[in-house]
């Protein structure tokens, strides 16, 4: 999960541009993970919805884009409450038919054995195909983790050998919601997580910033002031290759690959701010002018939302200045700093001048 085909690739060397969707289906979730702002409620499907996916991602094709992935969340796969009767819906299943569409699914692997092979038999139901990929991002215990903690690790190399059970291709990676890591363990190095983790697990950790569903201001800037902080403290030329900081790959979410939100039946921007972003405010969404969404549709709202940004630029800080603002615009880092009233750099420079 650390190599994509398109890491490196900008948009004048690319022969396609591609799209992926993180559709908001699953709905509860028993488990309290630090860090996490996911409403657990909010989220559910019907078949309205699952028609205008279905719909949407066809819209793509058409139109000669590739679609290659459907991230499904918001919460844990194994753990909500109607994810087997989604794997059961025939428009959902009609999306991945052909094998070419990645299904990355979100588990703390807290679940039950049992749990956790009954979705894995749906799934092995749902998508046949024998080109179908799962890529599974596995959200763990921080402390438990920087900790060393032997029976947490056990059980998740047991819990991850179940995952073997699957017929599509699997990989997997860790993922750490971004906090204030000092108030979970007092000691926190990003180096020795990493190295932890890729020398156990074999794999790479992500960040998630589920703080900015909050749109809460001041949770918002305590928490990126720790974590910007944090990061310009311990990541350094000799360590920075042995960290996975796709913030500062200018093409990765950039112009050619874009991703969607899709929630109650409507596109929704998606800003990638160390990762992907939710914000279900107005001005994220892409309005329909009928039922179904047109090419049109997402032409307009595009070519508007990079306008507002570059014309939001010069009444920042710092941004019309900075060389980082055509992959800022990419990812639509400005526009969500323009609708949340944010002037300052919300991403730590320092560190992204490192790996550049």
């Amino acid at each position: 999960m650390n190599n994509s085909e398109v890491l490196h690739e900008p948009l004048s060397a690319a022969n396609n541009v591609r799209f992926r969707i993180n559709a908001e289906f699953l709905h509860q979730c028993e488990f309290n993970c630090a860090g996490c702002f996911v409403n657990r409620r909010a989220s559910n499907y019907d078949t309205r919805q699952l028609d205008i996916l279905l719909d949407t991602v066809n819209l793509f094709r058409v139109n000669d884009m590739t679609f290659d992935e459907i991230i499904l969340g918001p919460t844990d796969f194994f753990a909500a409450s109607n994810t087997l009767d989604l794997l059961k819906e025939p428009l959902f299943r009609k999306v991945f038919e052909n094998g070419d569409v990645v299904l990355t699914i979100l588990t703390t692997l807290q679940s039950s054995d049992d749990q956790i092979l009954d979705h894995i038999v749906a799934v092995n139901d749902a998508f046949p195909h024998p080109n179908q990929e799962i890529e599974v991002l596995v959200v763990f215990d921080l402390r438990r983790m920087f900790e060393e903690d032997e029976a947490y690790i056990a059980e998740l190399h047991h819990k991850l050998r179940l995952l073997d059970r699957f017929v599509p291709a699997v990989d997997y990676a860790f993922q750490m919601n971004i906090q204030d890591p000092s108030k979970v363990v007092g000691d926190f190095t990003l180096p020795k997580l990493t190295s932890f983790v890729r020398e156990r697990f074999d794999t790479i950790v992500e960040f998630n910033p589920s703080f900015l569903r909050t749109g809460k201001e001041k949770i918002v800037d305590s928490t990126l002031d720790a974590w910007n902080g944090l990061l310009e403290e311990q990541i350094t030329d000799d360590n920075k290759d042995d960290i996975t900081f796709t913030m500062s790959n200018a093409y990765h979410a950039g112009f050619n690959e874009i991703t969607y939100n899709f929630h109650d039946g409507d596109l929704y921007m998606c800003p990638f701010i160390y990762e992907n972003v939710f914000d279900r405010d107005e001005a994220f969404k892409v309005n329909k002018t009928g039922d179904y969404y047109t090419w049109a549709d997402i032409i307009y709202h595009d070519g508007w939302a990079k306008l507002e940004q570059f014309s939001y630029a010069s009444e920042t800080d710092e941004c019309s200045a900075c060389p980082y603002l055509m992959s800022c615009s990419a990812k639509h880092v400005l526009f969500y700093m323009k609708q949340h009233g944010i002037k300052r750099c919300m991403i730590s420079k320092p560190t992204v001048e490192l790996y550049t």
